[in-house]
């Protein structure tokens, strides 16, 4: 038994000295000549470590160098701020972005191609580079992906005896009925445009066609309309403050479309039993 009880005290020890990652970056940037710093959109959890991870080990096989990862706050917060670094000349050798903000960092004459970095793109997925080439350039890597998703509520789904959706014209019955028994909203949606784009291709609409803009489209209105129509009726409810899984228990919930990166904020926050589903579909 002692031999035991000193072996869990040495193991606390051991764990108890393991540095952080975040620390350890710190450390062998302090020792290197050139620190490249790379902002991000990870405000926590398992992406944020799991970058850090990469970054340790990235930095432990250079000599000399070193990349620094500086978290910004959310998505949205980055975006904005390296929109200032531009407007201040001052910004980070490397950033995460979403794809569509590309465009917007080469108008800004912000970014360099990354083959003329000595990058070697083969092997790599076109669908990814595809997304983030521009004039047959690419100006970034496969960073990290997520997907829309159909997060609901199995408690209350159970209790009105509603099956989990499958298509369009059956998330928005389900959401007017669950809505009417329970007196408020049940689709929370934050009004964005990964929220118009789901109904926007659902109803069969496009951004491009013959390579020119055609997003004023009947598909379009049909899409703004649904929702807009949904808050009128009073089945759906627009999240304008913080991100919809803070915003559980504040009223009756039902379902939302989020991405997968935010599953375990999701499971975090509901006090009910949380399904996960493929998007309700044509």
């Amino acid at each position: 038994m002692k031999k035991a009880l000193l072996l869990v005290a040495a193991l606390g020890v051991a764990f108890a000295q393991q540095a952080k990652p975040e620390d350890v970056i710190k450390e062998q940037c302090a020792k290197a000549k050139v620190v490249a710093e790379l902002w991000h959109g990870f405000t926590g959890g398992a992406p944020k470590a799991a970058l850090e991870n990469l970054v340790v080990e990235f930095n432990k096989a250079q000599q000399g160098r070193c990349v620094r990862p500086v978290p910004q706050g959310g998505y949205r917060d980055l975006s904005t701020k390296i929109k200032a670094a531009f407007a201040a000349g001052k910004v980070p050798t490397m950033a995460q972005a979403f794809e569509n903000n590309i465009a917007l960092y080469l108008e800004a004459k912000a970014l360099l191609p990354i083959e003329s970095l000595g990058v070697k793109l083969q092997g790599v997925n076109l669908t990814f580079l595809n997304a983030v080439r521009f004039g047959g350039v690419v100006y970034g890597v496969p960073f990290n992906k997520s997907i829309q998703v159909l997060y609901y509520n199995k408690d209350l789904l159970k209790k009105h005896g509603v099956p989990v959706p499958a298509t369009l014209e059956e998330f928005v019955a389900a959401a007017k009925k669950l809505s009417r028994a329970e007196g408020g909203p049940v689709y929370w949606f934050q009004p964005d445009a990964s929220t118009f784009a789901y109904f926007f291709f659902n109803l069969g609409g496009s951004y491009l066609k013959d390579g020119k803009l055609v997003l004023n489209s009947k598909e379009a209105v049909e899409a703004l309309t649904l929702l807009q129509n949904g808050v009128k009726e009073g089945w759906a409810k627009p999240i304008t403050s913080g991100y919809i899984n803070q915003n559980l228990g504040s009223g009756p919930y039902a379902f939302s479309v989020d991405t997968s990166a935010g599953y375990t904020y999701y499971l975090r926050a509901a006090k009910f039993d949380l399904g996960v589903a493929t998007l309700p579909g044509r």
